[in-house]
């Protein structure tokens, strides 16, 4: 089981809230034309972020177009699974407008919820408070799984109802 210092996952942090915003650009300002190339300033993070695994295709065909919540679920799966002592398991499919399996695994993780019992809306654009909570709540489980804890919880929701991981989690 890796253990990470809170040094080392706050470096990770930034590098991929760095790539995030780079992969999203100036969404008030996006370009007509398909860019399958990103701008010289942002190549060298994103070929780290590609070099790590960090990125799908959908994510790298055209610099260009928005990110969607599927595209973004994408990503945050990624990250999960690199740095957690647990890999992503798959849901049962429980959205009617999509059956990503990497959206299914960010909602079973408890990264990510619907916009609506049975619906995700995958393909609309993830605004930056989605993002933000997505990557907070990816860091908390990665962290909580790294505590040792009696209830021996194995889900998020259950870990932060513990008083004992909390009390765990808030001293470091």
């Amino acid at each position: 089981m890796r253990v990470f210092s809170h040094l080392k996952l706050r470096k990770v942090l930034c590098t991929v809230i760095a790539s995030t915003m780079l992969m999203l650009g100036n969404i008030s300002q996006l370009s007509a034309l398909a860019s399958s190339e990103p701008s010289g300033w942002a190549s060298e993070e994103i070929a780290r972020a590609k070099q790590n695994g960090l990125v799908t295709s959908k994510l790298t065909d055209d610099y260009s177009k928005v990110v969607t919540r599927e595209m973004f679920c994408e990503l945050v799966v990624k990250l999960y699974d690199k740095l957690s002592p647990t890999k992503s398991v798959e849901a049962n499919d429980i959205f009617d407008d999509t059956d990503n399996i990497e959206v299914l695994k960010a909602y079973r993780s408890g990264i990510v919820k619907g916009v609506a019992a049975t619906e995700f809306d995958p393909d609309s654009s993830i605004t930056r408070e989605a993002i933000c909570t997505m990557i907070t709540r990816c860091f908390d489980i990665i962290i909580l799984q790294n505590i040792p804890c009696i209830c021996a919880q194995s889900t998020y929701a259950a870990h932060l109802r513990c008083a004992n991981c909390k009390k765990n989690y808030n001293d470091r």
